[in-house]
């Protein structure tokens, strides 16, 4: 089996900071956190790509464990591209009209 590499646009790589920073101000620690636990999901998706439901017709959709956030990512013949990082408070409305508009 070959493993395909992941790849963040800017905007999810800016998603992950933000979450980062967050959590960080709340308590020392807690990004650092968050990162390793985004790390292992992504790990999974890459792992297991098809295995996570699929969300907004093309993209697919992996939740963290212990935060509340969701992975919308897409599969390619050569990589699995990570669009969004997303809070699970969002709007779907607004989520979706995310997911258009950064592929």
């Amino acid at each position: 089996m070959v493993l395909k590499a992941i790849e963040l646009t800017v905007g999810a790589d800016s998603d992950s900071d933000a979450a980062y920073e967050w959590y960080e101000r709340q308590e020392q620690g807690a990004g650092r956190y968050f990162d390793r636990q985004l790390l292992h999901l992504l790990e999974n998706i890459r792992m297991r790509p098809f295995s996570f439901p699929t969300s907004h017709a093309v993209f697919r959709k992996a939740l963290m464990r212990k935060f509340p956030y969701a992975v919308y990512f897409q599969i390619f013949d050569e990589k699995i591209v990570v669009i969004a990082i997303i809070h699970g408070a969002r709007n779907p409305r607004r989520v979706r009209d995310l997911l258009r508009r950064e592929f």
